[in-house]
């Protein structure tokens, strides 16, 4: 059976985009936030990355016990990791905000999140496309531009940091949120992937 052929993966998997799509305007909210009010934003993105793990068990469970080709498997149980890789991934970010006690987060910062919410709302309409493979090509193509602007963004601000911040302590944790969001952008990178490997194989 093809992972298009029955949609009994479609909804967990819809499930977990939309928690991406959640996580990122989480994160999003405790980088303008007061530091009064990132203890509970954090709090929130912890709780999310719970209910993606937990949505990722189920769903791999289920890809193990159903009928479909190994192929298809592979990029199920891919998927069921991936997106919520991400999540822990921007879950880190908040969580470095946080320790590291940083007054106003660098606006390089909330430019890439701007870019990577807007890649997890594709992501999540390509989930939606499964029956329509044809389309997730472009929608993958979008998803790259946005991360190698993204990430573009980003070495600006570490370069940027360095002669903008005479802390060199807080210069450092400052590079420490970009590197981390960095590393956002390389998950998803790594989702489109998997998500182009199923337009491939299915158009």
């Amino acid at each position: 059976m093809s992972i298009l052929a029955g949609k009994a993966h479609i909804g967990p998997l819809t499930g977990l985009a939309d928690g991406l799509g959640r996580t990122c305007s989480t994160l999003s909210a405790l980088l303008g936030a007061e530091r009064p009010e990132r203890k509970q934003l954090a709090t929130e993105l912890g709780e999310l990355l719970e209910e993606a793990d937990a949505a990722a068990r189920v769903l791999l469970g289920d890809v193990a016990r159903s009928f479909i080709t190994p192929i298809d498997r592979v990029m199920l149980a891919d998927l069921a990791t991936g997106i919520p890789d991400v999540i822990e991934r921007l879950y880190g970010t908040g969580e470095l905000i946080l320790e590291h006690r940083i007054g106003k987060v660098p606006e390089d910062a909330g430019r890439a999140l701007a870019s990577i919410e807007r890649s997890a709302e594709i992501i999540g309409e390509s989930v939606r496309s499964f029956g329509r493979p044809r389309d997730l090509i472009p929608l993958q193509h979008e998803i790259r531009r946005l991360m190698r602007d993204a990430r573009s963004t980003i070495r600006r601000g570490l370069a940027e940091t360095v002669s903008a911040t005479p802390d060199p302590r807080l210069a450092q944790r400052e590079r420490d949120i970009l590197q981390q969001l960095i590393r956002v952008t390389e998950g998803v990178d790594t989702v489109a992937g998997t998500l182009r490997g199923v337009a491939v194989r299915e158009s």
